[in-house]
């Protein structure tokens, strides 16, 4: 029952996602959008629409063939990417592993335009992550004063 709960949220959050709007009607009867609609679109959606052949229908919901391996990868809505972000980054089973690691768990299950963005914005803004995090620069040697000199050579206080 909990996971019909879900699929029913996936299928509404794509639904009402006007990001996703031109794709998901290609995807379900073939219909192609006007031109005018994708002039005015946003990057994303004109990036779905370039990619639409990655793209699959099935039970309701879209999904993105991986090309570069035979998975397939949830397209998530705006709605669910930060409960998306938490789960795979912030519950103690999934341990605060950093940026390149919770950009490879998350990669493997979902897909939406901008991710790696989305995912590096969330863990540099992670306090735990950043409470324990070493400095990515070494820090400069430490300030001191250097003595002046007066014109005749002599030392000035």
């Amino acid at each position: 029952m909990i996971w019909d709960l879900q699929v029913r949220a996936i299928k509404d959050s794509q639904r009402d996602e006007p990001d996703f709007g031109p794709l998901r009607q290609w995807l379900i009867d073939g219909t192609e959008p006007a031109e005018g609609v994708l002039f005015l679109a946003n990057r994303a959606t004109k990036y779905y629409w370039v990619n639409r052949d990655i793209f699959r229908w099935d039970r309701e919901i879209i999904w993105r063939e991986n090309p570069k391996t035979t998975s397939r990868q949830l397209l998530v809505s705006t709605p669910l990417r930060e409960e998306i972000l938490y789960l795979n980054h912030d519950v103690p089973m999934s341990g605060h592993q950093g940026m390149e690691r919770t950009a490879k768990r998350i990669k493997a299950k979902y897909y939406w335009h901008g991710m790696t963005h989305d995912i590096e914005a969330y863990v540099k803004a992670c306090p735990q992550c950043s409470q324990w995090k070493r400095p990515t620069r070494r820090a400069r040697w430490e300030m001191f004063t250097v003595p002046r000199w007066d014109t005749h050579g002599t030392r000035s206080p």
